[in-house]
């Protein structure tokens, strides 16, 4: 049997955001991700004046989704034709999966505790554990706008899959 061969996960997924303009009288059911991938929670509707300037993203199902703040915990999952058409916020970036590369993502992959996982070893160091090397200090406390975390996310995420953080 041929071994699977390694890439970067960046060769596998792409951001894909679908930002979307909060109307103070349409609800919009946002989403969470439980650390140790326990999956998607659904978190109550509520109208677009209490989400207020917040921004928020369209989840579609098949998207690989996760907690920027907690990925390396586990906090990663699929999105399922339950969540389809929720909402996500900047938090939460979704990829698609390239299709062609790799077989579909089943939600249960993410289902188990193991902390030897790529993500369970180079993530802490992105994402704020006490471990690992000092944010650079362009990034310690500042809050940049959306768009050019989205732009950077793609890159971050290849070099912490790759232990380069």
């Amino acid at each position: 049997m041929k071994p699977w061969p390694i890439v970067s996960l960046a060769e596998l997924i792409c951001l894909e955001r679908r930002p979307v303009k909060v109307e103070p009288q349409k609800y919009y059911q946002e989403i969470g991700i439980y650390c140790f991938g326990r999956g998607i929670f659904h978190k109550p509707p509520r109208p677009g004046f209490e989400v207020g300037d917040k921004d928020l993203f369209l989840m579609k199902e098949g998207d690989f989704i996760l907690r920027v703040t907690f990925a390396w915990e586990g906090a990663v999952a699929i999105v399922s034709a339950a969540e389809d058409g929720m909402y996500g916020s900047t938090r939460y970036p979704t990829f698609q999966v390239d299709q062609s590369r790799c077989v579909p993502l089943p939600a249960e992959l993410f289902q188990n505790r193991r902390r030897d996982s790529a993500i369970g070893e180079d993530m802490p160091r992105f994402c704020g554990a006490k471990s690992g090397p000092e944010y650079p200090a362009n990034l310690r406390g500042a809050r940049a706008p959306a768009a050019e975390l989205d732009a950077l996310l793609p890159a971050i995420l290849d070099r912490a899959f790759r232990g380069e953080l």
